[in-house]
């Protein structure tokens, strides 16, 4: 559609438009088409993977937004004969002082600018995805050219340096917010795995709260599903007779009394809830990691590598105590017991002081967590305190809390911002300032984060009448952009085949789907092998 990377379109010249690939990206467009100074938009551009034209008659509707400073544009295409409507926020207006010619431009271009590739092949293979098109709000945050020459009926145009600021705001959609109960960090992960519950993951939860389903909330009729992580004797569809996390770990907030199950002289029950695995309330850990002797009422570890250095799938050694337990390796460990498995990491923020220069957990590491699908647990602590002396009790538990991150804003004027669940039910539109200094939801710096990445597992294969059916399990997130209204499918998966285990050969035979089935023939009397491959999430700036 827009012939020039990253740069500029002359509205009045429809024609010039047909016949081009491109993809989604921001730019700048002029408003006028006259020398002199010219008022210029932010605008965001979408992509198309065949190729379309532009009605000359139905260009470009707009209308400003009431009390606002953004315009929303009807942009309609015809593509095999069909309209496509997409939405275009634009953010901010500048004004230049450029020579822009109104003539339709031909298809000749040259220019000094990075062009990024808009072939139909990708790193990884001919495209998997098999998608005629789909519109995107998101797209690198800057957009930049330094020289651009198209050849315009014998007359020659220069379009100059240009870089501005585009505005992102995208969020993970359906993402509990539970209320607290039994520990911030309970809650934190009962969010994140109740999202998950919703999220292709159907037996993360399986009790009979929201008729198995994990709720939005834990309010009213829902309050059962504070049992995914603080099992209790008669909650839940649990017999009122047989004790759960909270009968044998908690006592009260903050206590550094012996676990109650100790103190009563019985055994603790069976792991079966996600408190028990990443050690909530337990008072039995010793050592961890040099900073606490056990954990107090409501509270977790986790194990954090002082370096900045991300730890992926880390398991306490034996000077706690075996099995020792901290959120990271309990997650994994909740996760294999479900049946599932996962791939956790920690990682101190990038601006925590403790960590050297360029490393950490940085906004964009962030931001590529949301984009592909994962939210963030988000530990708070203050970063000069690694324990607290409690009686009975020198290194008990810091002050700590535990957050949920979905989403992130990135302003027009280049603050970072991260959208998140308290763990106090405080509803949506909750923004924590990625920044150093930042005291997050008015009670703790940032120490690190906690990620978490369910893997998909096959859960059925059926064959019959020469076909084969297999039926998966595994993230099925969508990313809504605030601005443009459009919701994104981040996970998609194929079906690859091999010939032989020893030369593992698997090549895709499936177009990509976003499903978790995929029905396929198989020549009778061949011997093959066959799995089912999540695709890497798509960079924001690929063609499709």
């Amino acid at each position: 559609m827009n012939p020039f990377p990253g740069g500029v379109r002359l509205p009045s010249n429809p024609g010039i438009l047909a016949g081009n690939k491109v993809r989604a990206r921001q730019e700048s467009r002029p408003t006028l088409g006259f020398v002199g100074p010219t008022r210029a938009e932010s605008v965001w551009r979408f992509s198309w993977h065949k190729k379309c034209n532009y009605s000359p008659r139905k260009m470009v509707a707009s209308e400003w937004l009431p009390g606002t400073r953004t315009r929303k544009n009807n942009v309609c295409a015809a593509r095999n004969g069909k309209m496509n409507t997409v939405s275009i926020g634009i953010r901010e207006r500048f004004e230049l002082n450029i020579p822009i010619f109104p003539r339709h431009f031909g298809s000749s271009i040259e220019t000094t600018s990075p062009i990024p590739s808009s072939t139909s092949e990708k790193s990884r293979g001919v495209n998997p995805r098999g998608i005629e098109h789909r519109a995107s709000g998101r797209g690198p945050s800057r957009s930049s050219f330094s020289r651009l020459l198209a050849h315009a009926g014998g007359a020659v145009c220069f379009f100059f340096s240009v870089a501005i600021h585009a505005a992102s705001n995208v969020y993970l959609i359906e993402v509990p917010d539970y209320d607290w109960h039994m520990g911030c960090f309970g809650t934190a992960t009962g969010n994140l795995i109740g999202f998950w519950d919703r999220h292709g993951f159907p037996e993360f939860y399986s009790g009979p709260t929201g008729s198995g389903v994990a709720p939005l909330n834990a309010f009213g009729s829902n309050s059962g599903i504070h049992a995914l992580w603080a099992s209790e004797a008669g909650v839940d569809g649990r017999p009122s007779d047989k004790p759960g996390h909270v009968e044998d770990y908690f006592f009260s907030y903050g206590s550094t009394e012996l676990d109650p199950h100790v103190l009563a002289g019985r055994a603790e029950h069976e792991p079966d809830c996600i408190g028990d695995f990443i050690g909530l309330s337990q008072n039995k850990w010793k050592n961890l990691n040099g900073e606490c002797d056990g954990n107090i009422d409501a509270y977790s570890f986790v194990y954090w590598d002082s370096s900045g250095e991300r730890r992926v799938n880390f398991t306490p050694g034996v000077e706690a105590g075996w099995p020792a337990r901290d959120i990271q390796s309990g997650l994994r460990a909740w996760t294999q017991y479900r049946g599932y498995d996962a791939d956790v990491f920690t990682q101190l923020s990038d601006f925590n002081p403790e960590v050297p220069a360029g490393r950490g957990f940085s906004f964009q590491a962030l931001k590529a967590e949301i984009d592909a699908g994962y939210p963030v647990l988000l530990f708070l602590q203050d970063y000069s305190s690694k324990s607290r002396s409690f009686a009975g009790m020198d290194r008990g538990n810091p002050l700590i809390h535990g957050m949920l991150a979905y989403g992130y804003y990135e302003s027009d004027d280049g603050k970072q911002f991260v959208r998140h669940r308290s763990s106090y039910a405080s509803g949506d539109n909750l923004f924590g300032v990625w920044a150093r200094g930042t005291i997050w939801h008015s009670i703790l710096p940032l120490r690190g984060v906690i990620g978490y990445h369910p893997l998909p597992r096959i859960k059925e294969i059926v064959h019959e009448a020469g076909e084969l059916t297999i039926r998966w399990d595994g993230p099925d997130t969508e990313l809504y952009d605030v601005d443009t209204g459009v919701k994104t499918k981040l996970h998609w998966y194929v079906v690859e085949k091999a010939t032989s285990l020893t030369e593992r050969d698997f090549a895709p035979i499936t177009q990509a789907t976003t499903d978790h089935s995929a029905t396929f023939s198989i020549p009778e009397g061949e011997r093959a092998y066959f799995r089912v491959s999540l695709l890497p999430p798509l960079s924001g700036d690929e063609d499709l």
